[in-house]
């Protein structure tokens, strides 16, 4: 080669020539993948969205609110339906879920059933409660007066508490609840 170039300067521009090519190439790839990866990408959130419905669990707060709205509906003065309490207390927690931060729950029936399943255990576990309760005021060593009664069961189970005046329906309820237990002992 005349005037020009020598051997190796010409191999050496020749070969960063092709290190520039490959590396257009290798960009042209990595675009075309991850183009690739953002059309799968809606297919990634929905397998992740799967895989964290199939580890659903309520939190302390929402176990909480549940705990607490079952014992103010359990005494209610209106309340004698103890064995389907719980449709009682479904019914509240729907008409308040954006209070009770229940929102993530309706509208899906998985997490709508397990949450089925802990009102109704809950449900059970304050019944008996508060059936043990009422027994204890009849008789043993924790007998006491009905109006003591009512009083201590209003700030266990009502919310809010008893207030100022605990209002005369809630002992007429406890009245009646107390002569139930007391007359039918198959109760307790």
């Amino acid at each position: 080669m005349s005037g020009g170039l020598s051997k190796a300067d010409l191999a050496t521009r020749v070969y960063m020539l092709g290190a520039i090519f490959a590396q257009i190439v290798e960009r042209k790839r990595a675009a075309a993948a991850a183009a690739d990866g953002i059309e799968d990408l809606p297919a990634l959130f929905n397998d992740l969205k799967i895989r964290l419905e199939d580890g659903f669990l309520l939190t302390a707060q929402q176990r909480t609110n549940i705990l607490a709205i079952t014992q103010n509906t359990i005494y209610q003065p209106h309340q004698f339906k103890f064995k389907m309490l719980f449709v009682d207390v479904e019914e509240a927690l729907e008409k308040q879920k954006d209070i009770l931060r229940l929102t993530n729950i309706y509208g899906n029936p998985y997490r709508e059933k397990q949450l089925n399943k802990l009102v109704r255990r809950v449900c059970s576990n304050v019944r008996n409660a508060f059936r043990a309760d009422i027994c204890d005021s009849i008789g043993g060593d924790k007998r006491t007066s009905l109006k003591n009664f009512s009083w201590t069961s209003a700030i266990k189970y009502k919310l809010g508490g008893p207030g100022d005046k605990l209002d005369v329906s809630y002992m007429a309820h406890n009245a009646l609840l107390v002569r139930i237990y007391g007359v039918n002992p198959m109760r307790r």
